[in-house]
């Protein structure tokens, strides 16, 4: 018996989780990409290029440990810009910073339909 209860453990915490997937394929995500619908962007009223030049990022919780440092990118209107990098090593936070930077100086709009 006492072999089993680690294993009831394991299983209850599996279903947990399971729940919470399955929880989160039914719901409907905010922004529809497959719906024709919405604002679309002119590529005209774009700016020509976005350059960013010593980008430094840091939590406010954490301000002794910079996660991104003295990045610089330029990136022209019509290009396509990927990410990659190992599994915690910053993608989702500079494409977040990335986003803000462009919200704040109004080179896009901050509000989603």
């Amino acid at each position: 018996m006492n072999l089993m209860i680690p294993s009831i453990s394991a299983v209850k915490a599996a279903c947990v989780a399971a729940q919470g997937l399955y929880s989160a394929i039914q719901s409907k995500p905010i922004i529809d990409s497959l719906n024709e619908g919405g604002k679309k962007l002119n590529p005209n009223e774009l700016v020509e290029r976005l350059e960013l030049r010593g980008v430094i990022f840091y939590y406010p919780s954490h301000p002794q440990k910079t996660i991104i440092d003295a990045l610089s990118l330029d990136i022209y209107r019509g290009e396509s810009l990927a990410l990659v990098g190992p599994s915690g090593g910053g993608k989702v936070c500079m494409y977040a910073c990335i986003l803000v930077l462009m919200i704040q100086f109004s080179l896009i709009s901050s509000s989603l339909h």
